[in-house]
């Protein structure tokens, strides 16, 4: 199971260094300059399809998940 929506990984780094307000320079990378060498999918949806269709999809959004993992590890 995960979480549902969809961002860039770009976005995705922002939305954590904005909800955690750290101040940080980001920079967005491409195919064609990425930081490191590694694979990254171009695009990803999450999605629970399977669950939908068997009616008991209770996953939310990826972003308020993002925030309640955040908030849970500011815990300690």
């Amino acid at each position: 199971m995960t979480s549902e929506g969809f961002c860039s990984w770009y976005k995705f780094g922002r939305e954590i260094f904005a909800y955690t307000k750290t101040i940080v320079i980001l920079s967005k990378a491409t195919v064609f300059n990425p930081p490191v060498k590694i694979l990254i999918p171009k695009y990803s949806v999450l999605e629970n399809l399977v669950l939908k269709n068997l009616g008991i999809n209770k996953m939310g959004q990826c972003k308020v998940a993002l925030h309640s993992y955040l908030n849970e590890q500011q815990k300690g």
